[in-house]
């Protein structure tokens, strides 16, 4: 069955929906890392709909401050809080939710390491070159004893070929993996957009989903991973 929903605009964010009080429904919403910028505006957004969201449990380790009596805040840390632990909490006061948003968690210095991106100076002509604070690399992920020998196995398994192994030589590994690292976080130093193409009438593209599956595919017929 179609059905039609007017959305609005409220400040900075567009494209919101509404929800008509003759609904009749009411529901609850959890916001983790409710303290920081994403996860206010979120908090903000629920809070500005009444009609819909009846109470909002705002997540983080330090609970945000609210003059709001349908804003519930709770201090939970999910960087270093067990599951059970969480759930222990949970029960505790009482939450009960129909829909879970992400902020960003409170940052924690000491689990960060610092990249500095090697544009210099950056794409935008001027300034310092940009830095990064990530918690994850492939490439400090791959040279895990762990990762290479389970790969080994897998490798071994499947019959695939070892003479493009990634893991072949530490050039190789570094050449795969840290471009990876190199892709994944030097794009928010580009501005790329679509619009000048599509003036000219170029609109068609790639399903990303389905790029990644043909990749996949196509190494399968090299050999180089798993048939999936």
């Amino acid at each position: 069955m179609a059905s039609s929903r007017m959305i609005h605009s409220s400040g900075i964010h567009h494209n919101l929906p509404t929800f008509p009080a003759h609904d009749g429904k009411k529901y609850s919403a959890i916001v983790t890392g409710a303290n920081g910028i994403s996860g206010s505006e979120i908090v903000n957004a629920l809070v500005a709909a009444p009609e819909r969201w009846d109470i909002i449990y705002a997540m983080s380790r330090r609970p945000p401050p609210s003059h709001n009596a349908r804003v519930k805040g709770i201090a939970a840390d999910f960087l270093s809080s067990s599951p059970e632990n969480l759930a222990t909490l949970f029960r505790k006061e009482g939450v009960k939710a129909v829909m879970v948003e992400y902020g960003t968690p409170e940052e924690d210095d000491s689990q960060y390491s610092v990249v500095t991106m090697p544009r210099n100076p950056p794409p935008s002509g001027f300034g310092k070159p940009g830095l990064v604070r990530v918690t994850f690399t492939f490439e400090g992920w791959a040279k895990r004893d762990e990762v290479k020998a389970a790969w080994k196995n897998i490798q071994e398994r499947e019959g695939l070929r070892g003479d493009l192994d990634p893991w072949r030589r530490k050039e190789t590994l570094v050449n795969v993996f840290g471009t990876l690292d190199a892709e994944m976080l030097g794009s928010w130093s580009r501005t790329q957009t679509m619009d000048k193409a599509k003036k000219m009438g170029c609109t068609g593209h790639v399903q990303t989903d389905e790029g990644l599956r043909k990749t996949i595919e196509r190494m399968a017929e090299l050999e180089m991973v798993p048939a999936l």
